[in-house]
């Protein structure tokens, strides 16, 4: 929840998308009712939209880079980059 201060609404109703022949309210510019004190701005999923993408491919990245890591200190070799 975001509290509206007059410097805010004057600062909203200011900017502008773009600057067409005719202006919009809504679409090019943004102006807020006199009696909005308000603005509730929802919580937005960060987390678990990523984490559900990600997750098949953590056992085979996990595993690539423990073997890689095993490989380069059983042998000595340096660490490649492109693993």
């Amino acid at each position: 929840r975001i509290g509206v201060s007059e410097k805010m609404r004057r600062f909203l109703a200011a900017t502008r998308r773009k600057r067409p022949k005719r202006q919009v309210p809504g679409k090019t510019y943004f102006p807020l009712r006199k009696t909005t004190r308000v603005l509730v701005v929802p919580p937005r999923p960060i987390f678990g939209p990523v984490k559900r993408k990600v997750e098949p491919q953590v056992p085979a990245y996990f595993t690539r880079k423990f073997w890689g890591a095993f490989e380069r200190y059983t042998t000595g070799k340096k660490k490649s980059w492109t693993n």
